[in-house]
């Protein structure tokens, strides 16, 4: 791991009472459980990718949903969501019928846009909770709340992506001197990691933070903040409002806070009672949020109508509004968000 390898040549069925931490970290099942996995992973995939590119052109091709603010931040948390998934399924599809993970080269791409894509959706998802605990303050205190500007959102999902991206990009090069590289991780999966004590505090320390933990303290303080001072309105807004947290919460909690612990506390914690199964376990919980993020943006009235708009291909009838589709856009704006 000093060099430039990132793949180890280790089998689980080389590890022994003499094995570290890190060499149980990076031992890979054997080539037809590993073949498994892949195709699994990348079947799971498709299926994410697709539904992500279905949001992303249901919003974009319906101008009225596309010119409200917090659609644009669904689209930006929507479009790593979808990178992450379609590299995905290019990296598993290779590596499955190669039997063990693709080449050296396919392991840096992975940790760089693994890196890009969930850093993006950590800081954009607490960029929104930043946004709708200020919409909460103000309004409760009777204040009068104006929502970003598109070209506000813009900027911010652009700071977000630069910022990943050099992220990314720190832990891809691998720069002597600095303790942070990436490697397989149970043979399936390129992420940065550990290798001895320095790397693990820099990991810790550093990284960890940076990506992660940092965005997912936010939204944490923002959700306790709104409940201890009681900024929830009443019904009305209460619907749209919990929808958007409760997506927040379940994406950081129930997704991603597992496969973290999982991934990173318990097996190198335990690794000689860890299976290679459970890394790949919580990486399909990991895998499965984009859906999850599609499942609960259609819960929205207005996603929904684009939604099925562009899966009907624009020939579904409109729910007893009787109206074409030129009276529909034109009629106001009733997202008690926007």
């Amino acid at each position: 791991m000093s060099e430039l390898h990132r793949l180890s040549e280790i089998k689980v069925s080389d590890l022994n009472e003499n094995s570290t931490r890190w060499d149980w970290s990076s031992a890979a099942p054997s080539g037809n459980a590993l073949q498994i996995q892949f195709m699994a992973l990348a079947i799971i995939n498709v299926i994410v990718a697709t539904s992500c590119l279905l949001l992303l052109i249901s919003i974009l091709r319906a101008p009225n949903v596309r010119e409200q603010s917090f659609n644009c931040y669904i689209l930006a948390i929507t479009f790593p969501d979808f990178i992450m998934s379609s590299m995905c399924v290019l990296t598993c599809a290779m590596s499955s019928y190669a039997d063990t993970f693709y080449s050296e080269a396919m392991c840096g791409f992975q940790s760089w846009y693994l890196v890009w894509s969930i850093t993006s959706n950590c800081w954009m998802n607490a960029t929104i909770a930043h946004e709708i605990h200020k919409m909460l303050r103000i309004s409760h205190f009777r204040g009068r709340y104006n929502p970003p500007a598109r070209k506000r959102v813009a900027k911010e999902a652009m700071r977000v992506y630069t910022y990943a991206a050099f992220l990314a990009s720190v832990a891809t090069w691998n720069i002597p001197g600095v303790p942070f590289k990436s490697g397989s991780y149970r043979g399936f999966v390129c992420f940065p990691k550990d290798y001895d004590m320095a790397s693990a505090l820099f990991f810790w320390l550093v990284f960890s933070p940076a990506y992660m933990l940092l965005p997912m303290g936010y939204v944490a303080w923002s959700a306790i903040d709104i409940i201890w001072r009681g900024m929830i309105p009443p019904a009305g807004c209460r619907k749209t409002l919990a929808i958007f947290f409760s997506r927040i919460v379940l994406i950081f909690v129930v997704m991603w806070l597992p496969n973290f612990t999982i991934s990173f506390i318990a097996v190198p914690a335990l690794p000689s009672v860890s299976s290679p199964w459970i890394n790949w376990w919580s990486c399909v919980i990991a895998h499965l949020q984009g859906l999850v993020n599609v499942i609960f943006c259609a819960t929205k009235p207005d996603i929904k109508e684009c939604l099925l708009d562009t899966i009907t291909l624009g020939c579904r009838k409109k729910d007893g509004s009787g109206l074409s589709d030129d009276e529909e856009s034109q009629k106001p704006n009733q997202n008690p968000i926007d």
